[in-house]
């Protein structure tokens, strides 16, 4: 049993999953694989294709259910792997089994009958020209590629895949470089002729399109029929496309050349372009929910939905955090300044109902109407003043209002006797003045010239003023 190909077995043989089967071999190396591994189908037959073996020959030879595993190592191709018939193509894994072009003008696999699968394995293509990592024609159902990673580069149109029937593309990477032309991750296209909706799931996908002249896009979702629809669930992805004089890079774009039917619901997702987030053209619907827009630049109607992280919106950078804000319908928030907010969580501040100025606190303020106040006022203003002796030095100027009433106290710089606290009372009206003593110290003394505040000292030598509290009780 052990010298039989595994396609050779009867199915009436075939081992139940979990359990050991006859080991594959190649290059003269054996290893042991599990019925589990292997049989993805209620029935059908499982074949080992050796590397250097012809990948097409061995599709040609398979019916419907079978499954195709391909080895640990590379296989080059130079015409299209055509899949015609709903069997399961399986690698190794994306770093072990790797299908290759350099061919010009060619797609690594054609998928052309509903239900293929390809899974487990690296396709790469650097031909020149038109070129595709899997292409998938129209009228297809219930094709799915996952755990692959598609990397093309060279000159000329580059696609990861492109499809023109329902797919499901999940767990998959694509690095897309076009030289000259444009750079596509996912193309879910409906031409003209198309039969049939398309219903396209990207799930877990992660692309990165970048050119060096044209335009780079990650995925995009076009409509060019008058009567089929295309709905595209993008949930989990990271959408990227960058070039470095690119006309526009653009990592989610929705478009319709005839009427607006095309429908993309994104979820958990990061968008990256250039030149735009997401590109939404005329009426087609894109909602996203609880995603990222790194740039925040969108063209279009885009409905959000959740939380969305913003990077930039508009240009304005918004950094990523936890907080809400919140306004209400048709109101404006605009900042000409750079500003920082800060205070007690969960208290109001009332604003005037009048265009105003808000006061600051740590310097000299000049009100130009009556306040009032439901409470003493108190403030310390310091003015450091030198004032000669026994000369009037005005220390502060009082606000012109129709009546006002002011308490004042003053204290020299290191004196600590008394005679040099005073404190006072001013009385105001207009521009006229009165000062009363409530404490006059007898080497420190106020008086009033106009609204002037002079302040006199008698110690036979200049001395600073240290501490001026000026505070008005009406």
């Amino acid at each position: 049993m052990a010298d039989k190909k595994i396609s050779a077995l009867p199915s009436a043989t075939l081992p139940l999953a979990g359990t050991e089967i006859v080991p594959l071999v190649q290059g003269g190396v054996t290893s042991k694989a599990l019925a589990s591994d292997l049989f993805q189908w209620p029935s059908g037959r499982v074949t080992y294709v050796p590397i250097g073996g012809n990948i097409q020959a061995y599709v040609t030879a398979a019916t419907a259910g079978d499954t195709l595993i391909l080895g640990a190592g590379t296989y080059v191709v130079t015409a299209t792997i055509t899949v015609d018939k709903a069997i399961l193509i399986k690698g190794q894994g994306l770093s072990a089994t790797k299908v290759t072009t350099a061919t010009a003008d060619l797609a690594v696999f054609t998928l052309t009958a509903s239900s293929a699968r390809i899974t487990d394995l690296y396709i790469g293509n650097t031909g020149t020209g038109t070129s595709y990592g899997i292409f998938v024609g129209d009228g297809l159902t219930q094709l799915q590629v996952s755990n692959v990673i598609a990397v093309l580069g060279g000159n000329g149109l580059k696609y990861g895949i492109w499809s023109q029937s329902s797919i499901t593309v999940s767990n998959c990477e694509m690095y897309i470089t076009s030289a000259d032309l444009n750079s596509n991750g996912l193309m879910i296209y409906n031409d003209s002729a198309a039969t049939v909706n398309i219903s396209a799931n990207i799930q877990n996908v992660r692309v990165l399109s970048t050119g060096a002249t044209l335009n780079n896009r990650g995925i995009v979702f076009n409509n060019n029929n008058t009567t089929k629809t295309i709905v595209g669930n993008v949930t989990n992805c990271n959408l990227n496309a960058y070039a470095s004089t690119g006309v526009t890079d653009i990592a989610l774009y929705v478009n319709s050349t005839t009427t607006f039917n095309v429908t993309v619901n994104a979820y958990n997702s990061l968008f990256s372009g250039a030149d735009s987030d997401v590109t939404v053209i005329s009426t087609n619907s894109c909602t996203l929910t609880n995603c990222t827009l790194v740039h925040g630049t969108v063209t279009g109607t885009v409905v959000y939905s959740g939380t969305q992280v913003v990077g930039k919106v508009n240009g304005n950078t918004i950094t990523t955090g936890t907080g809400v804000l919140t306004l209400a319908a048709g109101k404006t928030l605009t900042a000409s300044n750079t500003l920082t907010l800060a205070g007690t969580d969960a208290t109001t501040q009332t604003f005037p109902t009048t265009n105003a100025t808000i006061a600051r606190i740590d310097a000299a303020q000049t009100f130009t109407g009556d306040q009032t106040f439901t409470d003493i006022v108190k403030g310390t203003v310091v003015i450091n003043v030198s004032i000669p002796s026994a000369t009037p030095t005005t220390i502060t100027t009082l606000p012109n209002v129709s009546a006002g009433v002011w308490l004042l106290s003053v204290v020299f710089q290191g004196q600590g006797s008394v005679s040099f606290n005073s404190v006072y009372v001013i009385t105001t009206q207009g521009t006229d003045s009165s000062v009363s003593a409530i404490k006059a110290g007898g080497l420190a003394v106020i008086t009033m010239s106009g609204l002037n505040v002079q302040l006199t000292q008698a110690t036979g030598g200049t001395q600073g003023t240290n501490k001026t509290s000026l505070v008005r009780l009406m």
